[in-house]
């Protein structure tokens, strides 16, 4: 059986589904970002 993801918070789910479709880079430091990153293909801005 394959586990599932929770998302914490719904402005989390906002703020991913919104760069994602703008095709924009998000540059954060939340942990649950990463996983919009794996799974659903957000782009993250790398932090210099």
């Amino acid at each position: 059986m394959e586990e599932g993801l929770t998302v914490r918070k719904t402005i989390d789910c906002l703020i991913a589904t919104y760069c994602i479709e703008s095709k924009i880079s998000l540059l954060h430091s939340d942990r649950d970002f990463d996983a919009f990153a794996k799974h659903l293909g957000l782009k993250l801005a790398l932090n210099p």
